[in-house]
């Protein structure tokens, strides 16, 4: 989602000839611009710096630091409206007429709807927002809007985005390029990134290790996993179309000092999102986490896991 709001964009940028733009991305289980960011941001002295899918809003003291104007562009939980800032601007669904959850407005769309509203050259790239309401699962919103596209396609192009990340997060910035620059269809993405295809062996051999080895009750699953590819939301939402009814909570172990949760429920029952985020105010400084009612997702120092564990199965619960 946040791959296609930043190409969508980008598209933008350049049909307005504006050239100079740099990219930033945040690491997996990253949630916020830390300081060595900021700096290399006001080093650089940009006129703008554009925050996509990222609740940026939550962290005031980051964004007071950034001396560049802020436009954040995103549908996560709504902490800051920046109302009366001549600095900051917040577009999120709940500042607009929109009817459902958040959760179902991607980014991607949100960014797209936006921009076309300002140069309709940019309605040729309805493709790129689509891409971001498949990987975002809110099809359901947006059914009259996905019609026009060829299916099949729109969601194998979507899982090669998808496993191209999963083999490396450093490939975020090219792939965005790609979307940018370089792709015009989602022909363009299958032939250029089916490279990946063979990374859903490594999802099938996850997802039966899961099945063998997971902890159930009838309000959740659990289950740990450990790979060198960084599948863990992947792996969570094949779960959670398994189990739709329950929370689906997947312990990511990438070998380092944490573990990367990712939590799914498809019933909108269980608000995840704000789970998280009271968890993290618990447990300060212990765990980081946020995210959708139907998906979020977590760090948890390992030390720290059990207690972790405890406060989120009985908020479950």
């Amino acid at each position: 989602d946040g791959i296609g709001a930043a190409s969508l964009a980008t598209r933008y940028f350049h049909l307005q000839n504006i050239s100079s733009i740099d990219y930033w991305y945040l690491k997996k289980g990253q949630r916020r611009i830390d300081e060595k960011l900021i700096k290399k941001i006001n080093e650089e002295n940009y006129d703008l710096l554009l925050i996509l899918d990222i609740a940026g809003d939550e962290f005031e003291k980051d964004l007071e630091k950034i001396r560049s104007s802020i436009i954040i562009i995103d549908h996560h939980i709504l902490f800051n409206d920046y109302e009366h800032s001549n600095k900051i601007a917040v577009i999120k669904p709940q500042l607009i007429t929109f009817g459902q959850d958040p959760s179902k407005y991607p980014t991607a769309k949100l960014t797209y709807d936006l921009l076309r509203e300002l140069d309709e050259r940019l309605n040729k790239y309805d493709w790129i927002a689509a891409l971001g309401i498949v990987g975002d699962a809110a099809i359901s919103a947006w059914e009259h809007f996905l019609n026009k596209f060829d299916i099949q396609k729109l969601f194998k192009a979507e899982e090669l985005i998808s496993l191209a990340v999963a083999y490396s997060i450093d490939n975020v910035k090219s792939i965005v390029k790609d979307l940018s620059y370089n792709i015009e269809t989602l022909e363009d993405i299958i032939e250029k990134y089916k490279k990946y295809e063979y990374l859903r062996k490594e999802l099938e051999k996850l997802e039966k290790h899961c099945l063998s080895n997971k902890e159930e009750t009838p309000t959740y699953l659990i289950c740990e996993v450990k790979s060198k590819y960084e599948i863990k939301s992947q792996l969570a939402n094949k779960l959670s179309e398994k189990y739709p009814n329950k929370t689906i909570i997947l312990i990511y172990d990438k070998g380092d000092e944490y573990y990367y949760i990712s939590l799914r429920n498809q019933s909108f029952k269980v608000n995840l999102g704000k789970i998280l985020k009271e968890i993290s105010e618990e447990m300060p400084g212990k765990v980081q986490g946020g995210g959708h009612i139907p998906a979020a997702g977590a760090v948890v120092s390992k030390k720290n896991l059990k207690e972790f564990l405890e406060k989120l199965k009985k908020k479950i619960d």
